[in-house]
């Protein structure tokens, strides 16, 4: 049997200090892998003026999973650059949006044993359940909400692969991880995302996950 590879999680767009239920949205994003991956090595982008306050939160919460915090550079492209110069050779990582504590062990558990049987690069999707338009010199043209899938995270990739896509020009069409892993025509595999992975970008947002995330709670505890 093959020796399993090693795995990173690079955590990006996190915002410390968004309070969950009583708990750090990066903290809940951060165990979950943790948890699913004990050894995993977690390295974490953050905004230079944000990396002092992490740490003292970690500090007196007494949250000591073991992680790398790299100072976010000027685009995400190129933080994520960055994170990936720790990344060794023939390893998986799971790059994951840090604004989705959502996430469940299950579909990170999925993915990574998928990752280990001989998938490249593995991308959770959801379908569109509005109406999308593509705009295309000022006109603009409805597209088949059935060929529209909207990508989550974490999107996985075998280190490699995508450790050689970062070494193209930034290219202002890459929106994520996929996006640049497609420049260089590495496989993306489409696995069935999760509804309630949403990512959180305003109060409005926090609140309706602190909701689902009761509901969830109460769910298993019935």
């Amino acid at each position: 049997m093959p020796t399993p590879r090693k795995k990173f999680l690079i955590v990006t767009d996190a915002v410390p200090g968004w309070d969950l239920a009583g708990q750090d949205v990066l903290r809940i994003c951060i165990r979950k892998f943790a948890e699913v991956c004990p050894d995993i090595r977690v390295l974490v982008i953050l905004p230079a003026g944000k990396i002092r306050s992490w740490m003292n939160y970690c500090s007196v919460s007494n949250f000591n999973c073991p992680q790398s915090v790299i100072p976010a550079a000027f685009t995400p492209y190129h933080s994520l650059k960055k994170a990936l110069e720790r990344v060794p050779a023939d390893a998986i990582v799971a790059i994951h949006d840090g604004r989705r504590p959502l996430v469940s062990h299950r579909l990170i558990r999925e993915m990574f044993r998928r990752m280990e049987e001989g998938a490249r690069a593995l991308i959770p999707v959801v379908p569109s359940t509005e109406g999308v338009m593509e705009i295309s010199d000022d006109a603009v043209q409805p597209v088949s909400s059935s060929a529209a899938l909207l990508a989550q995270t974490p999107q996985m990739f075998l280190s490699n692969d995508i450790k050689a896509a970062y070494q193209q020009a930034y290219d202002p069409r890459f929106t994520d991880p996929a996006s640049v892993a497609a420049g260089i025509n590495i496989p993306l595999t489409p696995v069935e995302g999760e509804r309630y992975n949403i990512r959180i970008d305003t109060p409005e947002d926090l609140s309706v996950a602190g909701a689902l995330r009761q509901l969830s709670i109460a769910a298993k505890n019935n």
